[in-house]
């Protein structure tokens, strides 16, 4: 009975042997499932964030550069399942606890990678990562925007259009003053100190000067006053030289006196002039009103010029190509305008002027001549208005008058009126070559010492027509003899 009771125990001790046993080796595969189970889920987690980390940037980038490309494109970018990685990667620790409960939790994680759960619109907006749209908008980079949006750059354009309606181009197009397109400059008088009321004349004479002179430096061809009355000082003391004062005109200048009067300052001097053209060419002076000081001039007494005879209006001294067209001259103390050469013989290398033209001016009032020509070629004199010349000898509209050896030839005197002038009309007073004709004159037309002159188609009133001493191959035709006229020969 003993051996039995002990064979019972011997049977029990072996089954709790077992039992615990047993027990100890579903501990360890527990411990075993758990632990390969802890070990796999990171594993698999920390892929799911690699991919993620790996692909959202460069899909992300890809989105915004396409958004930036081609704004349109933003609702395409948006329906990438781009956010959704990136929305498991931000929740991929979370899995881990599933995990270690429940083994099958590795084959979630890809699932999560799949799933399209919250729509990329949101999950973008939520993010402090600009989405594609923002990214456009918001980003002051220079990317490739201005391309696809637009800038201040076709505003910009907009705002040239009148120059592209003239066919210039936008880019380049430069608006100049009007005087550095056609140029023309109008003198500034008070840059240059120029007094336009009348007064101030040594300082305006310089100021004109001096304007004239930077006018030429600049590149101008055509200078233009500003409207007023300008008093004129002259201290030319020597009539056997060129004038050295008054306004001298530099050549290739136009002079647009623009409607301006210039007045000689009252003075006690035997010669001055208004304007000087000196050893010039290409010169123009129009569209003005010259005014000599012979109500206030002082005749003071002079060994060299006791008669103050040469105060002139214009002067052309040695010049080539001058024109001066459309003035008033009046009250000088001697010639409205007198054109010569360069006071000294051509004989000694002086020389003449050449193609003068004097064309329709009003010259009135001047002691000596209207106009006096004493060394000129090539030459014309037409459509002016001479009269009442008076004063002192010779006393002509017009006289053509040689000085020195100079040479007056091939000029053309026609279509002017000259009337009450003292001395007469027109005296060829020397010269060869030149013609006079249809030309209305109350005043005798004279040839003397001159050759080779043409007077034809002219009226003469009350007066003659003579042909005197030393004048050779003089032709008179076709002339109207009015009143009491005649033609002597």
């Amino acid at each position: 009975m003993k051996k039995v009771t002990n064979y019972l125990y011997a049977i029990l001790a072996l089954s709790l042997v077992l039992s615990f046993v047993m027990a100890g080796l579903g501990i360890v595969n527990s411990q075993t499932a758990e632990a390969a189970a802890a070990a796999y889920t990171p594993s698999a987690t920390l892929s799911a964030e690699a991919t993620a980390a790996a692909n959202t940037p460069s899909v992300t980038l890809q989105a915004d550069v396409t958004a930036a490309a081609k704004p349109s494109a933003t609702a395409s970018a948006s329906a990438v399942p781009t956010p959704a990685k990136a929305d498991a990667s931000a929740e991929g620790p979370a899995p881990e606890e599933d995990a270690a409960s429940e083994t099958p939790a590795v084959s979630e994680t890809p699932a999560a990678s799949n799933t399209p759960e919250p729509t990329a619109t949101p999950a973008a907006s939520e993010k402090p990562e600009p989405t594609a749209t923002p990214a456009v908008s918001e980003t002051p980079e220079p990317t490739p925007e201005p391309s696809a949006e637009p800038t201040p750059t076709p505003n910009e354009g907009a705002k040239a259009e009148p120059a592209a309606e003239r066919g210039d181009n936008p880019s380049i197009y430069v608006l100049l003053d009007e005087s550095l397109l056609n140029g023309i400059y109008t003198i500034e008088n008070a840059r240059f100190g120029i007094d336009s009321t009348g007064g101030n004349a040594r300082a305006t004479t310089d100021g004109i000067n001096a304007a004239l002179r930077w006018a030429k430096e600049q590149g101008f061809s055509t200078v233009k006053f500003e409207k007023g009355t300008y008093m004129i000082q002259c201290k030319w003391r020597n009539r056997f030289i060129a004038p050295t004062d008054g306004i001298l005109v530099p050549s290739g200048l136009t002079l647009d006196l623009n409607g301006s009067t210039f007045m000689m300052e009252p003075n006690s001097y035997p010669e001055y002039c208004i304007f000087g053209i000196v050893n010039a060419k290409d010169v123009t002076i129009k569209n003005g009103r010259l005014v000599g000081d012979l109500d206030n001039h002082v005749y003071a007494k002079s060994s060299a010029s006791p008669t103050h005879e040469f105060g002139f209006g214009v002067v052309i001294s040695a010049s080539t190509n001058v024109t001066i067209r459309n003035l008033t001259i009046t009250k000088m103390t001697g010639d409205g305008i007198i054109v010569e050469g360069s006071y000294t013989a051509l004989a000694d290398g002086g020389r003449v002027s050449t193609k003068v033209r004097l064309l329709d001016n009003d010259i009135s009032n001047c002691r000596r001549q209207g106009i006096s020509i004493i060394g000129a070629r090539d030459s014309e004199i037409a459509g002016n208005r001479i009269y009442n010349i008076s004063g002192t000898d010779p006393q002509y509209g017009i006289d053509i008058e040689k000085e020195l050896d100079y040479v007056v030839d091939k000029l053309k005197i026609h279509d002017n009126v000259i009337y009450n002038c003292s001395g007469g009309a027109i005296s060829c007073h020397s010269g060869n070559d030149y013609e006079v004709y249809n030309n209305i004159c109350s005043g005798n037309i004279i040839a003397v010492f001159s050759s080779n002159v043409r007077i034809y188609g002219n009226t003469i009133k009350n007066s003659f027509i003579n042909v005197l001493e030393g004048a050779s191959n003089i032709t008179v035709e076709n002339n109207i003899l009015e009143g009491n006229s005649w033609i002597k020969a």
